[in-house]
């Protein structure tokens, strides 16, 4: 019995300890009643601040922040039910849990106060230990709130620094996509035997797509259009490095050199300082391939185009057919298939020679035209590629591609934004007339 009694006095101290810091708010207009809450509250281990109707409870509740309000139901000036009310009106006052003590104990008046915004309801006359756990059930649900409402700030600054985040990613992708159409090359022809149209539009603000055409020497262009695998930034900078390895300024890229005999697979109509597209594909393939850290394939069209004879040399990797654009408007695929760039390391790339008449054009494109889908959910298909192109043969070619955009992206996909980028490169040879 000692035993048990001591223990109970340990923990009856613990609960008065713990409750130290804080004050009950006792709104009472009863002088004995309010000496008789106040006595039981400080042996608790409360502080007690008194009130005698609810006027004078929010003038103090103004003052100070009481987390704990017991209140008498009837008082004069202003009610118990009529202070809850004036509470849970006011979010300034912080909630407080607020006790109703009335001296009827009917369904109707426990409706009526907790409708008003009351916690908890304790009927007069209550013991002692009655109104300590009462307390002590609003202490543990004040912290529970606390805890709520501490978890919601954590949660609300976490969304903000996402939000911040989120908002600098978009700003960083913003500018990388107007500077990756920045690198793409404008339309305008290195030689004046040959006219340049292209398309290009992002699924998203960044592509895996990209082109270009260039001089090699005074009489042959270059020029590829390529497609990396995926979307989004890694696609980008894959497609980003390709390009720049592509390009006639890098020192150490695969059009340097000269063609390797030991690799060719067809006669050669290109002189000994250009690299045959078949070979340009085979270096770009073991460089992908060994590279450890690329988990991307691409695929493309390299060509090489002799703008004096239109003879002219081009090498497809899983890339969609290219597209010969006669005078007769009739169209012609290129190509064979071939394996993505970065996919095999065993993979072999096989030439494809062409020739491109006087006002004939070669049309390279992305799979992102011929497979967006309509609102059917129908392809655009390639031979609804090839009617457009056969259409707009006899208009000039900047504004034919202009069309085919058109129409595409109005069109067909209603500008709604499309599965994947798309991009379209074409190269006419110019007529003696022009």
């Amino acid at each position: 019995m000692q035993i048990a009694a001591a223990t109970a006095r340990s923990r009856s101290t613990l609960k008065i300890s713990a409750m130290q810091t804080e004050t009950v708010l006792v709104v009472e207009d009863s002088q004995s009643e309010q000496l008789r809450m106040s006595a039981m509250l400080q042996g608790f281990g409360y502080r007690v601040a008194t009130a005698e109707n609810g006027q004078q409870a929010l003038e103090i509740l103004r003052r100070k922040a009481i987390r704990l309000v017991v209140s008498d139901w009837r008082m004069p000036a202003m009610t118990g039910i009529d202070l809850c009310r004036a509470l849970r009106d006011d979010p300034t006052f912080g909630q407080p849990y607020v006790i109703l003590v009335t001296g009827q104990n009917t369904k109707t008046d426990l409706v009526a106060g907790m409708d008003a915004g009351a916690d908890d309801f304790i009927a007069k006359p209550f013991s002692s230990e009655e109104l300590r756990v009462r307390l002590q059930a609003g202490m543990r649900i004040l912290g529970l709130r606390r805890k709520s409402e501490q978890r919601s700030l954590q949660l609300a600054d976490a969304l903000s620094r996402e939000a911040e985040a989120n908002r600098m990613i978009r700003r960083d992708l913003a500018l990388a996509a107007r500077m990756q159409r920045e690198f793409l090359p404008a339309p305008v022809s290195p030689f004046p035997q040959i006219d340049i149209g292209t398309l290009f539009h992002a699924a998203s603000m960044v592509a895996g797509d990209g082109y270009n055409f260039f001089r090699l020497d005074e009489h042959h262009l270059g020029f590829f259009l390529i497609d990396v695998a995926g979307h989004g930034v890694a696609a980008a900078m894959l497609s980003f490095a390709v390009s720049r390895l592509l390009s006639p300024e890098y020192t150490t890229g695969p059009l340097r050199g000269h063609a390797d005999d030991a690799l060719s697979q067809t006669s050669r109509l290109l002189p000994e300082h250009i690299v045959p597209p078949d070979q340009v594909l085979h270096w770009l393939n073991r460089h992908f391939v060994e590279t450890d850290d690329c988990t991307h394939y691409l695929t493309m069209v390299y060509g090489v185009l002799n703008i004096e004879t239109g003879a002219g040399e081009l090498c497809q990797a899983g890339h969609p057919h290219p597209l010969i654009v006669e005078n007769q408007r009739r169209v012609k695929k290129l190509g064979t298939g071939g394996f993505p760039v970065g996919m095999l390391a065993e993979a072999t790339y096989e030439p494809v020679l062409f020739h491109l008449g006087e006002g004939e054009r070669l049309v390279l494109y992305s799979d992102g035209i011929t497979e967006s889908r309509g609102e059917d959910g129908s392809p655009f298909g390639t031979q609804r590629l090839a009617n457009l192109l056969g259409q707009i043969h006899d208009r000039e070619l900047s504004e034919g591609i202009t069309q085919i955009g058109i129409q595409l992206l109005q069109g067909w996909l209603r500008d709604t934004p499309g599965e994947d980028d798309i991009s379209l490169l074409a190269i006419e040879r110019r007529t003696a007339a022009h």
